[in-house]
């Protein structure tokens, strides 16, 4: 499991960001929290994926690449707006399956 250096938190998730990050690496997250992920479909974009489903070890939860976490469907849906906004206004299109990997690539190098 990859997680994009700044990762989107919702504003119903009241931990700090660091302790978000552990609890997602030790798969400890909460049971109504959400992980917003770049899709695996080659033509997708993004997923909105339940925590709880990454818990169960047929799930290939060691591909996905985390970039939002939220508490709640329908908050993840608006953290999932806000972040299109983002992107939009940072490059003027909608790509942001591509924007997050180069922006993971950045922060690798």
């Amino acid at each position: 499991m990859q997680i994009y250096g700044d990762f989107y938190v919702g504003d119903n998730l009241k931990l700090g960001r660091a302790k978000i990050k552990r609890r997602i690496q030790r798969n400890r997250s909460g049971k109504d929290w959400f992980y917003i992920s770049l899709s695996t479909m080659k033509d997708g974009m993004l997923e909105i994926i339940p925590a709880a489903l990454t818990r169960y070890s047929w799930y290939p939860s060691k591909d996905l690449q985390i970039v939002g976490v939220e508490k709640g469907y329908y908050h993840a849906l608006l953290l999932v707006k806000q972040m299109t906004s983002d992107v939009f206004e940072a490059t003027g299109d909608c790509k942001l399956k591509e924007y997050f990997l180069s922006r993971m690539e950045r922060s690798k190098e």
